[in-house]
Order: C-alpha cells, then sequence, then structure tokens
C-alpha cells in the first residue's frame, strides 16, 4: 500500500524473546520477513470473521514483534474489516507501549487488548522488557485509552514461580490491576532457563505458590478473570 511504509519488528528486547537472540541463545522461530498489505490482511480477516464461531483475529502473536508499530497499516485494515463485518472480535496482542499505534488502533475499532507484562514493579519490568523509547507509564496510558474508547483489557502475565508468586511482586500486580480497571489476567508459562532467569531477579521475599497465588488473585480481584487464553467480546 503506497504512503505505509513498514516499521521495525520491535520496541523491546525481552530477555526470553523466541523469535529473536537477545541473550547469545539461538531463537526456537524466525519472524516473518515480509509485511503483509492492508487488502491482504482484510481479505484474510474478514473471511475468518464472517465465517467461523466466536470468531477472533489477533495482531502480534508469537513474538512476531509489537504490531502497535504499524498502527497507520493496521488501523486501515481495520476500518476496512469494519466495513465489510460486523461481527467476530478483533484483538491486539502488545507490549502497548507504543502509545499512538494504540490510539490509531482503538480507534479504528479494536475490541479488545492483551498486554504482555513480567512485573508490575518498574525495575523488574525495565530488567525484563528492556523496552526502547517507552516507559510502564506509557503502557498505562495506552491501557486507559483503550479502555475508555470500549476495549476490553488482558494481561498476559508471563509466570514464573518463585518470581510471580512473590509477595512483593503479588501485590505490585494487584494495585495495577486495580488502578488500570484490567478485565482478565491471562496466566502464560515463561519457558526460560531457571538458573537466568534467578541470576536477573534474585529475591528472599516470601513465595506463595501458584495455587495460592491464583487464589489470593480470585480473592483480592473478584471482578477480574483469571484465564489463559483471549474470549471473544459480544459487540452492542
Amino acid at each position: 500500500e503506497g504512503g505505509i511504509p513498514s516499521m521495525k519488528a520491535c520496541n523491546a528486547a525481552c530477555i526470553a524473546c523466541i523469535s529473536e537472540d537477545h541473550c547469545g541463545t539461538a531463537s526456537p522461530q524466525n519472524r516473518l520477513d515480509f509485511v503483509p498489505t492492508v487488502q491482504e490482511i482484510v481479505e484474510v480477516a474478514s473471511e475468518h470473521l464472517l465465517k467461523a464461531r466466536d470468531a477472533i483475529i489477533s495482531f502480534g502473536q508469537g513474538c512476531e514483534g509489537e504490531p502497535a508499530l504499524n498502527g497507520k497499516r493496521l488501523s486501515q485494515a481495520i476500518h476496512r474489516i469494519r466495513n465489510l463485518c460486523s461481527q467476530g472480535t478483533i484483538n491486539m496482542n502488545t507490549n502497548a507501549g507504543y502509545c499512538e499505534g494504540v490510539k490509531l488502533m482503538t480507534d479504528a475499532g479494536m475490541d479488545s487488548m492483551r498486554v504482555t507484562i513480567f512485573s508490575a514493579i518498574e525495575e523488574n519490568y525495565i530488567a525484563y522488557h528492556c523496552p526502547q523509547d517507552y516507559s510502564l507509564a506509557d503502557v498505562e496510558y495506552s491501557i486507559a485509552y483503550a479502555r475508555e474508547h470500549g476495549v476490553k483489557i488482558s494481561l498476559n502475565l508471563l509466570t514464573f514461580p518463585g518470581f510471580t508468586d512473590r509477595m512483593e511482586e503479588v501485590e505490585a500486580l494487584v494495585e495495577f490491576v486495580r488502578k488500570n480497571q484490567v478485565d482478565m489476567i491471562q496466566l502464560r508459562n515463561l519457558n526460560i532457563d531457571p538458573e537466568f532467569l534467578m541470576r536477573i531477579f534474585p529475591g528472599k521475599s516470601p513465595v506463595l505458590g501458584i495455587s495460592n497465588f491464583i487464589k489470593l488473585l480470585e480473592r483480592e480481584l473478584p471482578g477480574v478473570r483469571i484465564g489463559s487464553y483471549t474470549h471473544t467480546v459480544h459487540r452492542k
């Protein structure tokens, strides 16, 4: 599509990224080596939304990079898709750090947004995600903007026993979810060498255990869904 340049693949360098080598270990998969046109996106997405039951399309999947960086292209695609069909859910899996891209896609008609987060403590967030040109405050701004415009918000919580269930992490997470009015927490196993992770994030605070961690979330956040995948948004 003329006038819509492709952008860099990601604005973070997460230490456990599965499609880029950030820590000296070969990645298990390669990213796409082309950028689909708006028309190609519309053709694939609308076909699925029109024909599948409880259909969902998602931009950004499996460390394919940050979709909001291509917000101009994707927002045009969303506009065209919604001109063809009103049913189904348009979702974005994102780090939510590029606010302008999130705003473009929200305004175009995105239904849900899943925000990947390792920690709600900024120091740990930065150490894991290695964000480039954005902060945790930008993530919160993107969430607020999307939610105020009717987008359902999930956290893609990268979960690692012995870290995620530390008391200070749990307390920060609960505060983050309440403050940002998150609808759902999706627990996602973080596949990483435990010795490598613990060298970066040593800690001596009490650990709840994952079962107790989930029970605490259910008790402290009764209105928040705890699960593992994105659900259909019923459009009004």
